[in-house]
């Protein structure tokens, strides 16, 4: 069995003549150029401007002063996964406003063809439809999935979407019906 080996090491190190070693002997093998952090007691440092330096506050403003800070918060669930619910009703309404921000996946439209559901009536269930589940995080792509469902006069349309931070449209993923 292969142990996977971390991408940072903490290393106990002593200054001996010159260099540094390694605490349980011998000399540290790294690369040329390696960085590092040293993490040392202050009163361990011999200059007593250096310590100053690295020691001294700095204050930068980079905001003018009164400037309005806008905040997007993601509420998550304990084992933290994303919980969208009535925000992601209001953005995939918003985005279903325009019909060009809906993407519909060649399986959607299989299920449409197979169904009998037109583009009109996913637009209809995107812009008009409610989220009866909590959204739910897709382990596999990483995207945002919801299920809107809309109650027509003749039968229920159900649309899965999938909502993506890097992508701004929504995509149409499956679709379902239910004849009442």
């Amino acid at each position: 069995m292969t142990r996977k080996i971390p991408a940072r090491l903490k290393l106990s190190v002593h200054w001996v003549d010159g260099h540094w070693e390694f605490a349980l002997g011998g000399a540290v093998p790294v690369r040329a150029g390696a960085g590092a952090e040293l993490v040392i007691a202050s009163s361990q440092i011999s200059d007593v401007d250096f310590l100053k330096r690295v020691t001294q506050e700095v204050a930068v403003q980079f905001l003018p002063e009164g400037t309005d800070l806008l905040v997007a918060l993601t509420p998550r669930s304990p084992d933290g996964q994303r919980m969208l619910g009535v925000p992601t009703l209001d953005h995939v309404r918003a985005l279903a406003a325009d019909s060009g921000k809906v993407f519909i996946t060649e399986h959607a439209r299989d299920r449409m063809l197979e169904r009998g559901i037109s583009d009109l009536e996913v637009i209809d269930c995107l812009r008009h439809g409610v989220i009866q589940r909590p959204s739910q995080m897709d382990r596999k792509t990483g995207h945002l999935k919801c299920r809107m469902e809309h109650f027509g006069p003749s039968r229920n349309v159900a649309v899965v979407a999938a909502l993506d931070e890097a992508n701004p449209d929504v995509v149409v993923v499956t679709v379902m019906t239910r004849t009442r």
